[in-house]
């Protein structure tokens, strides 16, 4: 693969993880039922970034190659506790 052909994937997976994300945790991807999407996904799984549900293509999942272009997901903080009253000082 070129460094052109590269910098292409990776906008796509890019643009993918930004417009077609259903449940980012998942790693999930929705096409939404747009050829568009569909084509996206066809193509990023056809280098080996997702792989496609079938019969259809509406939904992917994330690979571990695919991780690596888009980046992982942060965990989500639990800031229950920084919400949490302070007892009252005496």
């Amino acid at each position: 693969m070129t460094d052109d052909e590269r910098e292409l994937l990776t906008a796509l997976a890019k643009m993918a993880r930004q417009y077609l994300t259903r449940d980012e945790e998942k790693g999930e991807l929705d096409s939404l039922c747009m050829s568009a999407g569909e084509h996206a996904l066809l193509q990023l799984e056809k280098y080996g970034l997702v792989t496609i549900e079938r019969p259809h293509i509406r939904i992917a999942y994330w690979t571990e190659s695919g991780w690596d272009v888009v980046g992982r997901p942060r965990p989500k903080t639990d800031i229950s506790s920084l919400l949490a009253p302070k007892p009252a000082k005496k």
